[in-house]
């Protein structure tokens, strides 16, 4: 069986009363957990990420519709990398999917930690005479 949808972010995920409450028609704790591969912190919401999930202990529809992709470029238009990876390993990854693959969007590592460092002037003395 396969399952693509559109992630939903949501900070709110703190125990089980949030699953009952979104997800009322789940009827076995496997469907409640298929939901939960669909969910993110609000933090990544600039990713407008898709999931495709493949559960292969699941009989193969007759009636699913095959989607073929010749050219993987003409649907994805950016590739995120995870932001607690070295720069190293974002640059290997970005060679791969550029030269072995072909891939002609933006690859670039996400910014989720990365903080700016601020400096603040003040006329207040720590050490008075």
């Amino acid at each position: 069986m396969i399952y693509l949808r559109e992630v939903v972010y949501d900070d709110d995920i703190k125990n089980e009363d949030y699953f009952i409450k979104n997800f009322p028609d789940a009827q076995s704790p496997e469907e409640l957990a298929l939901s939960c591969l669909f969910l993110k912190r609000k933090a990544f919401t600039y990713e407008h990420e898709v999931r495709l999930v493949f559960d292969s202990k699941k009989p193969w529809p007759d009636d699913i519709y095959h989607i073929f992709v010749q050219d993987p470029n003409e649907i994805i238009e950016k590739i995120i990398l995870n932001p607690r990876i070295t720069d190293e390993i974002a640059i290997l990854q970005l060679k791969i999917l550029k030269e072995k693959f072909g891939f002609k969007g933006d690859v670039e590592k996400s910014q989720l930690y990365t903080y700016n460092s601020m400096r603040y002037k003040t006329n207040i003395n720590p050490f008075p005479d």
